[in-house]
């Protein structure tokens, strides 16, 4: 993933590249869990959840998502 703004590359793994193609502004946090959850059915759903949390926040953090489902990370998704 290339940002434009700080010519910064980062590089994705195949979960968050997943979680980063689902965040398109009209999903949230639990609808993105639950299309991964569809995606990894091995995986079970809380193991999912907690990767899709883990994504979001270091997105966050690096600034590429900024959005109220980034929020409901800090309240336990609700």
């Amino acid at each position: 993933l290339y940002e434009i703004a700080t010519s910064s590359l980062h590089r994705l793994n195949a979960t968050a590249a997943a979680v980063w193609d689902a965040c398109d502004g009209t999903q949230d946090v639990d609808a993105i869990v639950a299309a991964l959850a569809t995606t990894y059915p091995p995986v079970p759903v809380v193991e999912v959840a907690a990767g899709v949390h883990s994504v979001l926040e270091e997105l966050a953090a690096s600034g590429l998502v900024t959005s109220p489902s980034v929020e409901q990370l800090e309240h336990g998704g609700e």
